[in-house]
């Protein structure tokens, strides 16, 4: 057991002398004196009631103090960490969050709402996956590690937005890098990685195939999702300086995601619209699963209010037994 305010502990000193104090005062303690006529009026053994009334109260009193004094010191159990075995697999969804991902073409909402709607969906259909995610644009950083605390993920998906990253572009290499390094030390036989995204690889440092061939070293398949229609679309900035209406065209580049998921054993999907998003997320939830250690972390579990109870408790007991049971005439 712990203790969070320790110093508490120091009472028992002061109160231990007070007991020691008044005991020794109880054992030279005289019952006041009454003339009798007769020592037959006083010759009945004492009942139970007159041994226990000079105990039995000061000592739930005394108890009920002690216990005062070490809720006071709040006992619980320290931070601690467990880990449990579980089947899953390490997911890292890598979601492209540039501007053309505002594009209206993806109904019924724009690409990055869509998408963001159906990685929560994604994410609460799991149960025992570790999930991590990385967003990108012309840089990729981490949205957040791999955890299996989904409340907590899906929280930061809501807040990935068009201007979760500054640098303009679509560094998928980066991306895919970045992916493979947050999972390069994690034993799980099966780990994925779920590129999302509506363009072609035009920013970074590393090329989206050599990337692919790094993850596919380390045994990391690659999901490739191509969201979005061909053509012309329109984009709809909400907020910021770059808040108004513009025209987008063009389309990702379907030929260097499906080398990618080749490269790594994994496959590549065209959605345009929710519906198709929806069937493919659920083909990648059939993946084999396999045994991993999750570690738990557990924060301090405060025992102190039943030490506050069971003082309360005494405490009533005492008063209790003063009115009802040891009644005496003053």
């Amino acid at each position: 057991m712990d203790f969070q305010t320790p110093e508490m502990l120091v009472l028992f000193i002061p109160f231990s002398i007070f007991i020691l104090w008044y005991w020794l005062k109880r054992l030279n303690y005289r019952e006041h004196s009454l003339p009798l006529s007769s020592v037959n009026l006083i010759s009945r053994k004492k009942g139970l009631r007159v041994r226990l009334y000079p105990v039995l109260p000061p000592l739930l009193r005394f108890i009920s103090a002690g216990l005062i004094i070490f809720a006071l010191a709040r006992p619980g159990n320290d931070i601690s960490f467990s880990e449990v075995s579980s089947f899953g697999v390490d997911i890292m969804i890598a979601k492209d969050v540039s501007l053309s991902m505002l594009g209206t073409d993806f109904q019924p909402g724009n690409r990055l709402e869509v998408s963001k709607k159906l990685i929560k969906k994604f994410i609460t259909d799991r149960s025992t996956d570790r999930i991590g995610m990385v967003v990108f644009a012309g840089e990729a950083y981490i949205q957040c590690p791999m955890t299996t605390d989904y409340a907590i993920l899906s929280e930061l998906v809501d807040e990935v937005d068009f201007d979760s990253v500054s640098e303009e572009g679509t560094a998928i290499g980066n991306a895919i890098a970045l992916s493979v390094a947050r999972m390069s030390d994690s034993e799980t036989k099966s780990k994925i990685i779920i590129l999302i995204t509506d363009g072609s690889s035009n920013s970074g440092i590393i090329e989206p195939e050599d990337a692919a061939r790094i993850a596919a070293e380390k045994g990391i398949k690659i999901y490739t999702v191509g969201i979005g229609t061909k053509g012309d679309y329109t984009i709809i900035v909400p907020h910021g300086p770059k808040a108004g209406r513009y025209r987008g065209s063009g389309d990702y580049d379907e030929e260097s995601l499906k080398k990618i998921s080749e490269i790594t054993g994994g496959k590549f999907f065209r959605a345009t619209t929710e519906a198709e998003f929806v069937e493919y997320i659920d083909e990648i939830n059939m993946l084999e699963k396999s045994k991993f250690t999750i570690k738990q972390y557990h924060e301090f579990d405060g025992k102190w209010m039943k030490y506050l109870i069971a003082a309360a408790l005494l405490f009533m007991t005492e008063v209790l037994l003063r009115v009802l049971f040891f009644r005496k005439i003053p």
